[in-house]
This record gives C-alpha cells, sequence and structure tokens, in this order.
C-alpha cells in the first residue's frame, strides 16, 4: 500500500508538471489513461443499465505498464516538460519496490560504533565529533551490538552530573533487520514501530551495516544535506580507552 501511494503521488505529480507546460499535446496522450479507467468501470455499470451513450470507451482497455510510463516521462524530459532530477525522482519511485536494504545502508567499514565500556567524557566526545543523534554500542566486537545510544539520554547524564556505571544503563533496544530486505517493507515497519535507525545484519547474524529513514526517504529525493554533513568523513571507532 505504501509503495502505491508513493507511486500514485509521483505520477500525480508529473503529470502535472507535464500537462501544465503543453496542455493540448498531453490532452492527447493521456487520452490512454482515460481508456484504461474508465474502460473497466462502463463493465461494471452496465448490469445497472448505466452505459456511455457516446460509445467514446467501448473499445477494450489499453494496458499501461510500467514501461509504458516510463517511455511517457522520457518523452517529457526531453520535450522539456520536466527536469532531469524531476525524472530521476519518478524512476527512483519505481525502483523502490525492488531495492535491498544492502544496496542503501551505511556499510560496516563506515559504521561509527561505541564500545559499552567508553568513558562518558569519550562518549561524549564522539557523539560531538561525528553530528550524530544516536549511535549503536557494541561489546568487544562490532558483531555484538548491545544497543543504541541516544545523545539526548547521555548529555542529560552529563549535564546533571549523575554517577554511571556503564553505557549500558543508557541503552534502547536496537532494531535488527536481514540484509535481504526490501526497503519498502523495511519503510513500513520503521514508521509503524516509529524506528529511526535499525542495525543491518548478514546472513550469519554478523553486524553488516546500518540504515535510517534518511536513508530510504533518500532513495527518492536523493541526498539530504545536513550542517554536519562533510564531503569525506573517516569512519572510526571508539573502544573502552576511547581510540
Amino acid at each position: 500500500l505504501l509503495l502505491s501511494a508513493l507511486i500514485l503521488f509521483g505520477l500525480e505529480w508529473a503529470v502535472e508538471r507535464m500537462v501544465s507546460r503543453d496542455t493540448e499535446v498531453w490532452a492527447m496522450r493521456l487520452n490512454i489513461f482515460m481508456r484504461l479507467f474508465v474502460a473497466p468501470l462502463s463493465v461494471l455499470l452496465a448490469p445497472l443499465g448505466i452505459s456511455d451513450q457516446r460509445g467514446e470507451f467501448d473499445e477494450v482497455a489499453v494496458s499501461v505498464t510500467e514501461d509504458d510510463l516510463k517511455t511517457l516521462v522520457d518523452t517529457s524530459e526531453e520535450e522539456g516538460g520536466i527536469e532531469h532530477d524531476e525524472r530521476r525522482m519518478i524512476f527512483s519511485i519505481f525502483q523502490f519496490g525492488d531495492t535491498l536494504t544492502r544496496e542503501i545502508m551505511v556499510p560496516r567499514i563506515d559504521v561509527l560504533t561505541i564500545d559499552v565500556h567508553t568513558s562518558l567524557p569519550d562518549a561524549v566526545d564522539a557523539f560531538l565529533q561525528s553530528g550524530h543523534s544516536r549511535l549503536p554500542v557494541h561489546e568487544d566486537t562490532i558483531d555484538n551490538i548491545l544497543g543504541l545510544l541516544y545523545a539526548k539520554d547521555l548529555l542529560r547524564v552529563w549535564r546533571e552530573g549523575n554517577h554511571l556505571d556503564s553505557l549500558r544503563d543508557l541503552l534502547r533496544p536496537a532494531y535488527f533487520v536481514p540484509e535481504a530486505k526490501k526497503i519498502d517493507e523495511l519503510l513500513t515497519d520503521m514508521q509503524s514501530q516509529h524506528i529511526h535507525m535499525a542495525v543491518v545484519v548478514d546472513e550469519y547474524g554478523g553486524m553488516a551495516g546500518l540504515v535510517t529513514l534518511e536513508d530510504i526517504i533518500e532513495e527518492i529525493f536523493g541526498e539530504i544535506q545536513d550542517e554536519y554533513d562533510q564531503a569525506e568523513q573517516s569512519p572510526y571507532h571508539v573502544t573502552k580507552d576511547g581510540d
């Protein structure tokens, strides 16, 4: 249902852009879509004695495929009806349901994690240097993710000067997903469970990477830059010694 909504939204937006620039030409081209929807409706209404008196839609409805729609979008770009970025966004919607989590995740080698035995000051430094709002916490090895540490939880303890025996006391449950999970299904799960970050695991249960809601949204709308994004950012892991 979510994928269908995305496709409908994208098509509505694209058609509005295309038609507004060349009304007469697109009126003729979009006649095929009228046939697609009106013909099946005529079949349903026939038993009730309701029919198209003008007989304009008596022909069999033409089946419009995904390739037909892509061709329509390509033609519009060539004729200046839509911009290249707009075409890319529409095509991204079509590909959305076939994309796997492993294709959009931040790979293991680029993931910043914190060892559960890291001191409070070093953990605070990790958040300040990275600009992230939440980080995975591991014990001994990155494959052993214990949970997620939120910056707001850590900074609250830091500000109030409360004693903290271990970062373990602040951890929130991590959400684990297989790397072969389709991102439309993942998006639905993350929205329904109010999850912003998921730990991606491989077929052996090892940590394969991380995926966020932002990563999924970027598959349609493109790269989203914020004040913390940099052209290049070297990954690092914080151990209990702060190295």
